[in-house]
Formats: C-alpha cells, sequence, structure tokens
C-alpha cells in the first residue's frame, strides 16, 4: 500500500505524510479561535497545528491562551525552545497543537518560519501555510490538498480554491509584468491610467490547473522544497511572498497546483489604521527588494522600476505626513 493510499484510507499510520497547519496571528484573538476549530476537525489521518503568534498585544496573547487552556488542556504552550522541548515528550505528533508566543515581531516569513522550523524537527512532509482569517469548512480540505501534493513529485504547492466575504474568487493569479509595474494604480500614473491591472485569471473549476501564483493565504507547501530553499525569505517583513514562492517553485523544476475541488473562505484582515498609503508604501518597499533579488527582469528595467517606486514612495509619505489618504 502505497503514501496516497493510506490518505485514502484515514488510518494513522506512520507511512502517511504528516502535514504540520502554521497559522501565524497578529492581534486577530477571533480569526484564530475559529481557523482553529475548522482545522481540528479535519479528517486527515496526521496533522499538528502550530499557532505562532507575532509579538501581539498582551491583551491579544492572554485571550488566545485562555482559550486555548479551556479549549484543548493539551495545548503546549510557551516560547519557541519551550514549545520545541515539549515537543519531544509526545508520543506521537498527529493531534499536537501548540502555541509560540514570539516577543519580536520581525514580519511574516520570520513569524512563519518560527512554526517551519518546528514542523521539519517533527518530521512534517509538507506545510499547510494558513492565515488566521481562512476558513477550511470542508472535512476533507486538507486530505484533497495532500492527495494532490502527493501525487506527483514535481507538484510542490497546492492551492485550493479561494472565495472573499463577497463571494468571488481571489486565486488563482498571473505574475506582475514591467507594463503592470509602471502602471501601478497608487504611484504618479495613475492620474493617466484609470483602470488597474487585472491579476485574477480564469481556470476550470471542474480540475486542477497548473498556474503562475496563488493567494498565499492558503496553500500546503512540500518540507522538502521548503527546506531546500531556505523557507520564507526573512529580508522580506510584509507582501511579495506569492511571487518569491513562483520564482522559487521555478528554480527548482517544481509546479504550483490549483485545486478548486476544495475551497476556502477568506475573510480578509484590514488593517484600518494604518490606511492605504502607509500599506502601499510596505507593499512598494518590498517590491524594491524582490526586483532586485528575484524578479529576472533586465538590469535596466530593474533599476527604473526602483527608483520609480523611490519616488512614488516619497509622494506617498508626503502624504502621510499631512495626514491625506
Amino acid at each position: 500500500m502505497n503514501r496516497l493510499e493510506k490518505i485514502d484510507n484515514l488510518g494513522v499510520s506512520d507511512a502517511v505524510p504528516h502535514i504540520s497547519a502554521i497559522v501565524l496571528n497578529y492581534n486577530t484573538p477571533g480569526h484564530v479561535r475559529n481557523c482553529i476549530e475548522k482545522l481540528v476537525q479535519q479528517d486527515y489521518p496526521s496533522l499538528s497545528i502550530i499557532i505562532v503568534d507575532n509579538a501581539s498585544a498582551s491583551a491579544c496573547v492572554t485571550e488566545i491562551k485562555d482559550w486555548l487552556c479551556s479549549f484543548r488542556p493539551d495545548c503546549i504552550i510557551g516560547s519557541v525552545d519551550d514549545v520545541a522541548f515539549q515537543m519531544k515528550d509526545c508520543a506521537t505528533s498527529h493531534g499536537l497543537l501548540a502555541f509560540i508566543k514570539n516577543d519580536r515581531n520581525d514580519g511574516y516569513g520570520s513569524g512563519n518560519n518560527l512554526g517551519l522550523r518546528l514542523a521539519a524537527d517533527l518530521g512534517a512532509d509538507a506545510a499547510l501555510i494558513v492565515n488566521p482569517d481562512v476558513l477550511i469548512s470542508q472535512v476533507d480540505g486538507v486530505s484533497v490538498l495532500a492527495r494532490r501534493l502527493f501525487d506527483d513529485n514535481k507538484n510542490l504547492v497546492v492551492a485550493p480554491r479561494v472565495l472573499g466575504p463577497d463571494g468571488n474568487d481571489q486565486s488563482p493569479l498571473r505574475t506582475h509584468t514591467f507594463r503592470d509595474e509602471i502602471l501601478m494604480p497608487r504611484g504618479p500614473m495613475r492620474f493617466f491610467v484609470k483602470q488597474s491591472p487585472v491579476y485574477l485569471i480564469d481556470a476550470p473549476l471542474d480540475c486542477p490547473s497548473v498556474v503562475e501564483e496563488i493567494h498565499g493565504c492558503c496553500q500546503l507547501v512540500s518540507m522538502r522544497f521548503f527546506e531546500q530553499a531556505g523557507f520564507f525569505d526573512e529580508e522580506f517583513f510584509l507582501y511579495c511572498e506569492e511571487a518569491t514562492m513562483t520564482v522559487l517553485v521555478q528554480r527548482h523544476g517544481g509546479r504550483i497546483v490549483y485545486d478548486p475541488s476544495t475551497s476556502v473562505f477568506h475573510n480578509h484582515i484590514v488593517d484600518e489604521k494604518d490606511g492605504p498609503n502607509i500599506g502601499t508604501v510596505r507593499f512598494h518597499e518590498s517590491r524594491k527588494l524582490f526586483l532586485r533579488k528575484y524578479s529576472g527582469y533586465p538590469l535596466w528595467q530593474v533599476w527604473l522600476l526602483q527608483g520609480y517606486y523611490t519616488v512614488v514612495n516619497m509622494f506617498l509619505r508626503s502624504r502621510i505626513r499631512r495626514g491625506l489618504s
């Protein structure tokens, strides 16, 4: 009996590929609770869950800890070192639920990497990167993604259909082009270009598709590939993770698979206190880093776009200082 047959039989076995779900939280206790309640209902026979808190406010951390102690008294709670030490005494990784309190917020990639390294120590074969504002309502959702991932060694990332609060699809996506970047709507060109580029692509809903890019809110990633790639690039604080994942998958000769046979609900969290200008400045800074490290554009295009984003950010920071949106 091969590994996929073991998954189909849904029996807990060492032969079943182990999956660790990584949930990164920053001040969203309600979303974390809803997300975890759905994850523990999954029928996948070898699943652990690691929550990483990225230096949230103390009230948020206390709320999550109190809920976890009531919801799952066997939950492992502590610093990354504490959790790693306590995991050694676990008889099995299946069903393990851990909460890591990170005292520093060094960004999305760094926070997820804390969980990913623990998952690697558990011997995980794949990591389910799932944002706290995502609900996997289908109890076989993880099983569906696992069957697709382990069906072929070239499948390095598998993602479900992602639906937003409006019921519309948020994935799969196409990658940016040089023209797209010049016409970014928050830059000076917005005075000349009224319509933003469209990145969402049409994909069949009755079968899987190999795609360029997916929405990063929920994705099952091969741990072998993740370890070879060095996990998430921690130079990025936020944004451009999907584009970077696309490049890394291509470099490793693999593919990203969109599987619409299972879907998730993405109740996207909007950081209202920062406003659109601050978010755009952060995106542009990440994009400048992406251009330098991953884009593959000709050097003149990289220099031009980095200069362009620098000028745009100067303009946006001026508006931020004046209290304008």
